[in-house]
């Protein structure tokens, strides 16, 4: 990927900040001249009416030049935040195009990092550097040129101690860059590391671990202040060694130049004039070569950018997929296998072999790790089978709009996830134009209207982070009515009460009752409670189908469904 694209619509502006910032600079060299030739009024080597004169001149050339780098300034700052913006914009929406199995691999808060920091480095890249560089460009060559032409032996002097510059940038700047993406991916890490322990606080407390994690922090810490002083330290040795090479040719010009005054060669005011030139001159080679530098950091930054923006999805659409709007008679899996991309060699499901008709309540049953909510993942699919086929009405769900089948189906898990948002925003996330009359009537639905009108700002009240402000009921009955609102014609209810006490599930089964009429609806339960009412059971052990009926037909056929039952394995009365 090419992210040169982003800076291309802002050329326009990048090049008239640029030229902004030239001629500012063109005006900045005509400085030491006319500084010049204010000493050698004040020693008698020129006319003093031309005193005022050039004062007003000098003052006029640094107003101007002011003024013009200011307003380049502002220009390069407008088009690098609108990179950035842009950038950002793209680099978000493609990872939520990602498939599943990319979050398997790669850690939520170093995907934050790349998207605040790693972001941010563009906007030097396609703006400023540039600016800096042409700056520079100017300034040392025309400050070069000018001291050439009037003082050639006294340029050449100086010239002689630059090759160092850039021999010492050229070895210096691959390391930099090398270095330079330990520091991001050691950035990445600590950041990752905290938004896990922040996430999952309640736990970490729960645990007594707040020293563990801060020890972890720690470790992290250190590798990156490891990293980060590394490329300061190279970047500062390339910044001294480009100083040492500045000065030492002023000290041996200064010398030169101080006999060329003795002997009557030279005046106060051209050496004035000339060691401002070369200063100039210098400070600009020595930027150069630090812009380098900073070229070579950056570049190792974005190449991890480059690396996300190549990552593409595993479970993609076909060249025109087929529409659908959730109408449908039969859902069929047929011989389905699956391994998570993760771990290919170990196999989830398979052979897996059942159907289920339109309304049909359909129940899926089986110990931790059987392959129950795998089966809901494939349907939606957030994962392609490896072997066999999912069909809704004889058609391949691969061959339909990914968005058109996700949109015809709600889950309605055991771990919910509500926003740092409003209530209404998250009941109306099932829907975006829903309006608040429906709001409401879905909340009535889920049994949430009592306990949210209780809230400080009823609908209008913002939820904490991952929900902690309501409990665990009040964040299953808010995503149960974000499913009403949905009206889906399939529902997935995973584990959708598990984690309830008997008087909260209570009012939590009646709302999952009402969002389960005239809908087809899997239920993975944990809970025989939860599954009485189920036209069909289907028992998965070990990813396939070994048993499949009605509650009371399996618990009388004393097979695997009646083990685990008199197991003690689920809570509540017998189906």
């Amino acid at each position: 990927m090419n992210l040169f694209r982003y800076a291309k619509p802002f050329l326009h502006l990048t090049a008239l900040a640029t030229l902004l910032s030239v001629v500012a600079r063109g005006l900045v060299l005509v400085l030491p001249h006319l500084t010049s030739k204010i000493i050698d009024t004040a020693q008698g080597h020129a006319p003093q009416s031309l005193l005022s004169t050039t004062g007003l001149l000098l003052m006029g050339a640094l107003l101007m030049a002011a003024v013009l780098q200011f307003c380049g300034a502002v220009l390069f700052v407008y088009v690098g935040e609108r990179v950035v913006q842009n950038l950002r914009r793209d680099l978000f929406g493609h990872l939520l195009s990602l498939s599943m199995n990319f979050f398997e691999r790669r850690r939520v808060g170093e995907m934050i990092s790349r998207v605040s920091a790693d972001a941010s480095t563009v906007r030097e890249i396609a703006t400023s550097l540039p600016g800096n560089v042409v700056n520079h460009i100017v300034i040392a060559v025309g400050a070069l040129g000018i001291i050439m032409v009037r003082h050639p032996k006294l340029t050449l002097i100086l010239l002689a101690f630059m090759p160092l510059i850039v021999i010492v940038s050229a070895l210096m700047g691959r390391r930099v860059r090398r270095v330079a993406t330990l520091v991001q991916d050691d950035l990445a890490r600590t950041s990752a590391e905290a938004e896990e322990a922040l996430s999952g606080i309640a736990t970490v407390k729960a645990f007594a671990q707040e020293e563990t994690e801060l020890q972890r922090y720690k470790v992290r810490l250190s590798a990156l202040f490891r990293s980060s002083m590394r490329v300061f330290v190279i970047q500062e040795a390339v910044r001294l060694a480009s100083l040492l090479a500045v000065y030492g040719g002023l000290v041996t010009v200064t010398w030169y130049a101080t006999n060329q005054i003795l002997a009557g060669v030279l005046t106060t005011g051209e050496l004035v004039a000339f060691m401002m030139y070369a200063l100039f001159a210098g400070n600009s080679c020595r930027e150069l070569s630090g812009v380098w530098s900073r070229y070579e950091r950056m570049r190792g930054i974005v190449m991890r950018l480059v690396q996300i923006f190549d990552e593409q999805p595993t479970v993609m659409d076909r060249p025109n997929p087929v529409r659908f709007d959730g109408t449908h008679q039969t859902i069929a899996f047929h011989g389905v296998n699956f391994s998570y991309p993760a771990a290919p060699d170990r196999r989830v499901l398979a052979d897996l072999d059942f159907a289920f008709e339109r309304g049909e309540h359909i129940a899926l049953v089986g110990e931790s790790g059987a392959g129950k909510s795998t089966v809901a993942a494939l349907l939606l699919r957030n994962y392609d089978v490896t072997g066999g086929s999912i069909t809704i009405d004889g058609r391949d769900i691969r061959e339909l709009s990914q968005k058109d089948l996700r949109r015809a189906i709600a889950v309605v898990p055991q771990d919910i996830v509500v926003f740092g948002r409003s209530i209404r925003e998250n009941i109306g996330y099932g829907r975006q134009d829903a309006t608040d009359e429906e709001i409401v009537a879905a909340a009535r639905a889920a049994n949430a209207l009592e306990f949210i009108e209780r809230m400080p700002e009823g609908f209008d009240t913002v939820l904490g982070v991952r929900g902690v402000t309501v409990s665990g009921g009040q964040r299953q009955r808010i995503a149960i009515a974000r499913a009403i609102i949905k009206d889906p014609a399939i529902l997935i209810l995973d584990e959708a009460t598990s984690a309830l006490d008997k008087p909260t599930e209570v009012l939590v089964r009646d709302a999952l009752a009402n969002l389960m009429k005239n809908r087809t609806t899997i239920v993975i339960a944990h809970r025989l409670a939860t599954i009485e009412n189920a036209d069909r059971v289907l028992v998965i052990q070990d990813g396939r189908l070994v048993e499949s009926g009605t509650p009371g037909d399996l618990l009388r056929a004393q097979g695997r469904y009646a083990w685990l039952h008199q197991s003690g394995a689920w809570e509540g009365p017998a189906a």
